[in-house]
């Protein structure tokens, strides 16, 4: 990892916070979207701008707060408990569902937020430990719990509904928001935004005031997506194309590893980093850095990993051991091992990791020193009184207290009684309890952890971070800023439930340098303050930034990048203009301040068009409002993105109809800025849209391609679908219809000609010169189209004996076609062809013209297909004759098409 990441870890020290941020690990998403901490009742309460939440292990969660305290799921009577982590006691149960089952509990700015395994979201009160009355969102719902704002979010449908932090019933604030696809993981940032990512969309959503807009890092739809915080940054990983993507800060990085389907992504609380934890190993990601793979012992299941710094602690489900991960040095430690199977969830705040039982009354701290301490989160009595109230009733005049761990097992109740003792297990011995003279007295606050300090025209804006309190609850804090070791002036800010604070100090002198000064004040006293000096207010216009550059690393983005100028401390914001080669421009904000080299990621909802090329300038905006010239532009760069739908010519059918043939186009506008790589197609049948054949071809350079259909039948009816795909994949699609042609196949219509045995049938017979024997007779046989004959044009029978003349006349629907052969055995009779469809009744009679003496003979074959009439006009011949079991031996012929 860079060496930046390391020496900020060292400098905060293993366990010290900037600010109490989220570090909750989220399962990636593979084929079925899901989530790895998902509550019962589809509800999970997440936070973001200062607190995060741990995720569901078999009973619940619990919630981090900023004063080395938290919240615990008690699923077996229904409650919650808060614990002191650093006195080691309970100080209080509350009742946060009518019934005991699992609960999902997250803490808020001003109380937890808990949810049932019904699905009843309830707001606690740290200040009163008074459950408000329950409320249903949604069916699968989660709740983002930030520093200014609650979100609501449906994971199946992505609705999102914005809630009111401040009141206890979560009033709903503005209209509901639809996503328009399922959630995988959010989180909220410090500005109150919340961010979801949406796998079966490949993209990231932003919700703010009302409204929403996708945030593209260049994923296809179905790729595994999730978001974190690591620091003050919105993370997303996308495991599919194994890379990791900060929203708004620093570059893509890519992991060279694959990425396990089971992983979870945890964010650091105080460096840019952010750690992917599975059963082989740990893949550590600094923002822009290297990332370092530390495998993990064999047979690991990680349950709730969290990061702190460049380190992860992770609990082994299996075996209960508790492993403590140094992603930058590749080290793994262990602090101990646990009752598997009860110890099920990890929770960090402030140097402290709570093991939580959330189906039992027992709990551990582990503190910095690696030291595991029992903590007892219930008796039996405090759960009684915790149960007499409601969620929505006022609670107990006095709330139960309970502090545990003495090494006799004997403990100290305030105000009310109550027992208690140690639970778990761990190699060290309990805590004592918090009584005068047994434990480490409240001391003064710690230096505020200071943060900007920026000038501007006659101010200087100062921002800090909330101190350690040191066991006293802060009350203000003062700043003072002095000249020349001189005092010029002091404020007191009155200490609120946030994690930063903000004073602007007006009316200084421009040029004139000022040192800076913010310490807090609790019950013992003032504590250190923490100091910046050199601090020189002023209105000089910021020079132009420089080595401006931009680059196109992902579909729909522009990465610009800059250096700031050398009096850039009093630069509020950049402005980034992006011009098109008609000279139509959109100006982008850039929040991204500091010294150095600076980077903005520009997408299609800044206002930049897909393949269009654009030139980018910046400009340095002070706090004064002053602006920079504009820097020298670079590019002209393209964003690219999937290509648009492209020309498809008509489809030719080949001669035989198997086959067909097809021109497809995609220019420069089609490929929306990068060159496209295939076409894809296929075919669907028009009667009943199944799918019959399907392929791919590479266009040449100048983007087209002829596709050849197959297979394919003839004289058939087809529709065929083209797509262009490039790297940012497939695009939009062009679908036309066609029709195959072919050559007409022979078919028969009536056919028993090979069949045996034979049986002839005398038509005609007589004395040689006995004019009894003339003129002969005639002889009918019916039949029934069958499908797949379109035409008729032939009849081949068998007359015997010597030459005679037959007519054979052929009937269907009414046209009567004829012809004439002399007939002597095998005769074949052609006629002009007849239309005819599946189903049409049809007949062909044979009349016999013979000269006396002629014995005239058909032959018949048993059968149904149709019926067989012999009439005889000699009179000394054969006597007439019908069947419809007897038929003519015939064969009756056509084509299968027109």
């Amino acid at each position: 990892m860079k060496s930046a990441v390391a020496d900020e870890a060292a400098r905060m020290g293993r366990f010290t916070r900037k600010s109490s941020r989220r570090s909750d690990p989220l399962r990636l998403l593979l084929a079925r979207p899901s989530r790895r901490y998902k509550a019962i009742g589809g509800i999970v309460i997440l936070l973001g701008a200062g607190l995060g939440l741990l995720g569901k292990g078999s009973g619940g969660t619990s919630i981090i707060l900023r004063t080395g305290q938290a919240w615990l799921a008690n699923a077996v009577n229904g409650t919650v408990s808060l614990i002191d982590g650093y006195s080691g006691a309970t100080i209080t149960q509350v009742r946060a569902a009518n019934r005991p089952g699992q609960l999902s509990v997250v803490n808020g700015p001003d109380g937890a937020v808990v949810v049932d395994a019904n699905g009843h979201v309830t707001k606690v009160s740290n200040a009163s430990f008074r459950a408000g009355l329950p409320k249903v969102l949604f069916s699968n719902t989660t709740a983002e719990v930030g520093q200014h704002a609650i979100y609501a979010v449906d994971e199946q449908t992505g609705l999102v509904q914005q809630l009111d932090a401040s009141s206890p019933a979560l009033t709903p604030v503005g209209p509901q928001i639809r996503l328009g696809g399922s959630v995988s993981s959010a989180v909220v940032d410090d500005s109150g935004r919340l961010w979801a990512a949406l796998p079966a969309r490949g993209t990231i959503a932003r919700v703010h005031d009302g409204a929403h807009r996708d945030v593209g890092i260049g994923a296809h739809p179905g790729d595994r997506l999730a978001v974190t915080l690591a620091a003050t940054h919105v993370v997303a990983v996308d495991s599919t194309t194994r890379t990791v993507h900060p929203i708004d800060y620093g570059h893509i990085t890519t992991i060279s590893q694959p990425i396990p389907e089971t992983a979870l992504v945890v964010g650091s609380d105080t460096v840019p980093a952010v750690s992917l934890v599975s059963g082989t190993s740990v893949i550590g990601v600094p923002v822009d850095g290297t990332p370092t793979v530390t495998p993990l012992p064999t047979g690991i299941t990680p349950l709730s990993p969290v990061m702190t710094g460049v380190t992860v602690d992770l609990l082994d489900q299996d075996s209960g051991r508790l492993l403590v991960v140094n992603t930058e040095l590749r080290t793994i430690r262990q602090v101990g091992t646990l009752r598997a199977g009860r110890a099920n969830q990890l929770v960090l705040k402030d140097g402290l990791v709570f093991v939580n039982d959330t189906g039992g009354a027992s709990a551990m701290v582990l503190e910095p020193s690696g030291r595991l301490v029992p903590v007892q989160k219930f008796t039996a009595r405090s759960t009684r009184k915790a149960l007499r109230t409601a969620p929505g009733k006022t609670p107990p005049r006095n709330p139960v207290q309970i502090q545990t761990g003495t090494p006799t097992g004997s403990q100290t109740q305030q105000p009310t009684g109550g027992a208690g003792g140690g639970g778990g297990s761990g190699s060290s011995s309990p805590r004592q309890p918090s009584k005068p003279g047994s434990s480490q007295p409240p001391a003064a606050p710690g230096a505020p952890p200071l943060g900007d300090v920026t000038p501007a025209d006659q101010k200087v804006i100062v921002n800090w971070q909330a101190a350690s309190p040191n066991g006293s609850p802060v009350i203000d804090y003062s700043v003072q800023w002095s000249q020349n070791g001189a005092p010029v002036g002091q404020a007191t800010i009155a200490a609120h439930k946030r994690a930063s604070y903000t004073k602007a100090i007006t009316n200084l002198n421009n040029g004139t340098p000022y040192t800076v000064s913010v310490s807090a004040r609790n019950g013992v006293g003032m504590g250190t303050a923490a100091t910046r000096e050199n601090v020189i207010p002023t209105n000089v216009v910021p020079s132009t930034p420089t080595l401006v550059d931009a680059s196109a690393p992902s579909a729909g983005q522009v990465l610009v990048s800059w250096t700031a100028p050398n009096n850039g401390y009093n630069i509020g914001k950049y402005e980034i203009i992006a011009t098109t080669s008609s000279g139509s421009s959109v100006t982008i904000d850039a929040d991204e301040t500091g010294a150095g080299q600076l980077r903005r990621t520009i997408t299609t909802s800044d206002g930049i068009t897909i393949g269009a090329p654009e030139t980018y300038t910046v400009t340095a905006v002070g706090l004064s409002g002053a602006k920079s010239p504009p820097s020298d532009p670079a590019g002209p760069v393209t964003a690219y993105g999937a290509p648009s739908a492209p020309t498809v010519g008509p489809p030719q059918s080949s001669s035989d109809g198997s086959s067909a043939t097809v021109n497809a186009q995609c220019d420069t506008t089609c490929e929306q800025g990068e060159a496209i790589d295939r076409f894809q197609w296929s075919v669907t049948r028009a009667s009943d849209g199944t799918t019959v054949a399907q392929g791919s071809a590479t266009p040449d350079s100048s983007g087209s391609a002829v596709l050849t259909l197959a297979p394919l039948s003839r004289y058939s009816q087809y529709a065929v679908t083209v797509t262009a795909h490039n790297g940012a994949g497939t695009g939009t699609q062009q679908s036309t219809s066609f029709a195959t042609g072919g050559v007409p196949q022979p078919v028969n219509a009536y056919d028993n000609y090979a069949l045996n045995p034979r049986t002839g049938h005398a038509m005609c017979r007589g004395n040689p010169n006995n004019s009894l024997s003339d003129p002969g007779g005639t002889a009918t046989q019916t039949f029934t189209v069958p499908s797949g004959v379109a035409t008729l044009n032939t009849v081949t029978t068998q007359v015997d004996t010597a030459p005679v003349s037959t007519t054979a006349t052929l009937r269907i629907g009414g046209v009567n076609e004829q012809d004439t052969e002399p007939a002597t055995g095998d005769v074949t009779f052609h006629f002009a062809p007849i239309d005819v469809s599946a189903g049409e009744q049809g007949s062909v009679t044979f009349s016999f013209s013979a000269t006396a003496g002629k014995i005239i003979t058909l032959y018949t074959i048993p059968g149904s297909l149709g019926t067989f009439t012999a009439s005889n006009s000699c009179p000394d011949g054969a006597p007439n004759y019908s069947s419809s079991t007897d038929q003519l031996r015939a064969t009756i012929s056509g084509y299968d098409h027109q």
